[in-house]
């Protein structure tokens, strides 16, 4: 992890998710118990906690710790502070068993409490997929800790997308390939032409043709969602034009695409 100092006693600018306050702290790790305390979860992953643990080879320091119960693998920044240690804030890539470290505190300097504020932003994580996906929580990007957004997500990011409920196509949007279902296809595809992503739908549609099936009317939904490869593919398995001219009927044929317009002049002419 890439960790930064400031000065002693200098309280980090950076968005601080909590504060936890241990009592008699000293007394506790002078009689080798080392506090900790369960927080809440953390962009819908749980388990965390914060502890004070010894420092590596030096029995007269201790430092501060985050970690999960649940052994997620991600990608983070972090923020710790203290007024005995200052602050320090960093970036790294958590394994599945690693802590997340702070600065060091020595046991001499502590009282009676010690009070550690913290933050943790979360900026992917490990899916059970396999895949390395976005955390892409509205909360997050609403917090302070937006500044710690990854530079592609910054550059590119419509806040508008995630109020929208479909994690499949805001994560599509920012680059990740994920594996769509039939059960996925037309919501994720509903959600990326009512936002005019364009790359999603064309992502959508690949896969649409890929399965080749669907549980809803496929001709209708190409031309209400204006998918003109998925469309010329249903059209090479009609075998009459009755079809298309009653889906024709119920669309806005003003509001298609020229390539929609295309595959439908191409197919009653050459049908």
């Amino acid at each position: 992890m890439e960790i930064k100092n400031a000065e002693k006693g200098e309280k980090s600018s950076h968005a601080s998710n909590g504060s936890h306050q241990f009592l008699n702290a000293r007394e506790q790790i002078e009689a080798g118990h080392f506090p900790y305390v369960y927080l809440d979860p953390f962009s819908g992953i749980g388990g965390w906690y914060l502890r004070l643990v010894p420092y590596p080879d030096d029995p007269t320091l201790i430092i501060p710790v985050i970690s999960s119960n649940s052994k997620p693998r991600l990608r983070y920044h972090v923020m710790f502070y203290s007024e005995l240690s200052g602050s320090s804030f960093g970036k790294g890539l958590l394994e599945r068993d690693d802590p997340i470290r702070g600065k060091p505190i020595r046991i001499a300097d502590l009282k009676d409490e010690l009070v550690i504020d913290y933050g943790l932003h979360i900026d992917a994580y490990y899916d059970s997929d396999g895949l390395w996906k976005f955390c892409l929580d509205a909360q997050v990007f609403e917090d302070p800790c937006r500044n710690y957004n990854h530079p592609q997500i910054r550059k590119i990011h419509d806040i508008s997308l995630f109020r929208i409920d479909n994690e499949a196509c805001a994560q599509i949007v920012h680059g990740v390939r994920i594996k769509l279902n039939l059960m996925d296809l037309p919501s994720c595809l509903k959600y990326a032409h009512e936002c005019n992503k364009l790359t999603v739908k064309r992502y959508c549609e690949r896969h649409l043709i890929e399965e080749g099936s669907l549980n809803v009317d496929p001709l209708y939904f190409a031309l209400t969602f204006k998918t003109d490869k998925f469309l010329a593919e249903i059209l090479k398995r009609e075998k009459t034009s009755k079809n298309l001219m009653t889906h024709l009927k119920l669309v806005d044929v003003d509001g298609l695409t020229g390539e929609i317009m295309k595959q439908c002049v191409k197919f009653f002419l050459f049908r």
